[in-house]
C-alpha cells in the first residue's frame, strides 16, 4: 500500500512516517524545509498542481499535523 503522510516534518508526522515504512510505501510531505524522515518532499497543501502530483498512485492519505488550541482565560 502506498501511503502520503502530510505534516511529515511535525512530531507525529516523523513517527507515523518511521513506523509506516515497514509494509508500505511512504511518501512524506510538509511546509518545512526538511525533516528526519525518508523520501521527505516540501509542500504547501495550497499548491495544488504539487498536491495532484504528489497524490498519484497514493492509496491512502494521513493528515499528521498537530491540533494545538489556544487555551482561554482561567483554562489549564
Amino acid at each position: 500500500m502506498r501511503v502520503l503522510i502530510t505534516a511529515a516534518d511535525s512530531l507525529l508526522g516523523g513517527l507515523l512516517c518511521r513506523k509506516l515504512t515497514t509494509g508500505h510505501d511512504v511518501d512524506s510531505i510538509g511546509l518545512g524545509s526538511d525533516a528526519d524522515v525518508a523520501g521527505y518532499r516540501a509542500i504547501d497543501l495550497l499548491q495544488r498542481d504539487l498536491v495532484e502530483e504528489q497524490l498519484r498512485g497514493v492509496d491512502v492519505v494521513v493528515h499528521a499535523l498537530p491540533y494545538a488550541a489556544a487555551l482561554g482565560e482561567g483554562e489549564q
